[in-house]
């Protein structure tokens, strides 16, 4: 890209101030850093509390039923941050994004619900039976989860990453305790616990920090 794109520094132009940098760098780092934390830890407790098998099922019943939810939630939060950097009227491009995700991916998580009894034996074998419940449960986390990644990228678009941070330790946290919590009634509650968790927290930090963006009244004031 240098190579490409050749640049000198501009001895009239100031260096930027490295503190906003900092301030702004390390909340996003603390995020990812928290994700990708979560992401593992509740393997961990129902690995101790529930024993090896157990944590064979948790294992591929959560990765398939959060695989479409969690690689449109990356796809979509990598495109929504510049667009929404760039947009003349922020507001109106969060609106306009939001919508059009979720038309895309409702649909597409319910039919991949409906659809888990009959495509998780097929594809994974008779092995797995009881597998597909945990499955169809999991898909339907990926609509509050779209809605999430999209509060994120406004919110880091807003200058606003600590929040960010803070909200995803407080999500990390109660889906850990919801794994140690529900460990003791199986796989099929720790589901079932995962998508009304995932529901309650991100559908209500989501909604309040959105509404004024989905104002059109207001959204330039921002």
């Amino acid at each position: 890209m240098r190579r490409l794109h050749p640049w000198t520094p501009d001895p009239a132009v100031p260096p930027a101030p490295a503190g906003p940098f900092l301030s702004y760098g390390r909340a996003v780092l603390g995020t990812e850093v928290t994700k990708a934390a979560a992401a593992q830890a509740d393997k961990l407790v129902v690995g101790a509390l529930m024993g090896p098998e157990a944590l064979g099922l948790y294992f591929m019943a959560f990765n398939a039923g959060l695989g479409l939810s969690t690689a449109f939630a990356q796809a979509f939060s990598t495109a929504l941050f510049p667009h929404l950097c760039r947009a003349g009227d922020p507001a109106a491009a969060l609106r306009r994004a939001l919508g059009l995700s979720l038309a895309v991916i409702a649909p597409a998580v319910v039919l991949q619900a409906l659809a888990a009894p009959y495509y998780v034996p097929l594809l994974f074998g008779s092995g797995w039976a009881g597998a597909e419940d945990i499955v169809s449960i999991l898909c339907l986390a990926a609509i509050p989860t779209v809605l999430w990644q999209g509060t994120a990228q406004w919110l880091r678009a807003r200058n606003r990453p600590q929040d960010e941070l803070a909200l995803t330790l407080v999500l990390a946290a109660a889906l850990t305790a919801n794994a140690a919590l529900l460990a003791p009634h199986g796989v099929t509650a720790i589901a079932w616990g995962y998508l009304a968790v995932a529901t309650v927290i991100q559908a209500g930090v989501a909604l309040p920090v959105l509404a004024a963006s989905f104002r059109p009244t207001t959204a330039k004031a921002i």
